[in-house]
């Protein structure tokens, strides 16, 4: 895509301060006809042919300066929207919004922050096949059970808070049913979701 269709596309929006002429990650969506666009403050959902913009996936936390990635679930019904940063340097989050009414689902991620790894398509946060579970990994593996959260999203915890690799991890995904797969410097690893017990390769 060249630099003045990117400009045309991406006009400045009141919900994000400051030049919208920059994202760190594209999708082309083309099932619903969207493109769609991360940067600072959030997600953004442009219609491919008039380049109007007909969703805005917020981060959590105002203001809104701080960068943001996507992940759609497997059926893409919903999107997580995740802070980019160093844990404990930003005040970021985790969220996850049905993508039709864009209505949100809070979780408390301890201000968690994904590694900024340029160029490459990796994704430390995660859901499952039936979109009960989330998974983030950085530090640790965190899930949270989202058929289950308690009212006060303040008190949405992690269920389970695993220590995974000895690395930072890069990629988190369900490779199988109750089986978490992370990437990093250690390589491709397995993962028992709900005890964190590592899984031996066959």
């Amino acid at each position: 895509m060249n630099e003045a269709y990117r400009v045309g596309l991406l006009p400045e929006n009141q919900f994000y301060p400051g030049s919208r002429t920059r994202f760190n990650q594209y999708y082309w969506d083309m099932s619903r006809g969207w493109l769609w666009g991360s940067g600072l403050g959030g997600v953004s959902a442009y219609d491919i042919h008039s380049g109007e913009e007909v969703r805005v996936y917020p981060t959590r936390v105002q203001p809104t300066g701080i960068e943001t990635r996507f992940r759609f679930s497997p059926d893409e019904s919903l999107v997580i929207v995740y802070s980019v940063g160093e844990p404990g340097y930003i005040d970021g989050g985790i969220t996850v919004y049905d993508i039709d009414t864009a209505t949100p689902t809070y979780v408390n991620a301890e201000g968690f922050g994904a590694p900024n790894i340029p160029l490459v398509d990796y994704h430390p946060v995660a859901l499952s096949a039936d979109n009960r579970y989330l998974i983030a990994g950085y530090d640790a593996i965190r899930v949270w059970d989202l058929q289950n959260l308690v009212e006060n999203d303040k008190d949405r915890l992690p269920i389970y808070r695993h220590g995974g690799p000895q690395a930072s991890i890069w990629s988190l995904t369900f490779s199988d049913w109750g089986v978490v797969e992370t990437t990093s410097e250690e390589g491709v690893q397995h993962w028992d979701l709900h005890t964190g017990v590592f899984i031996p390769a066959n």
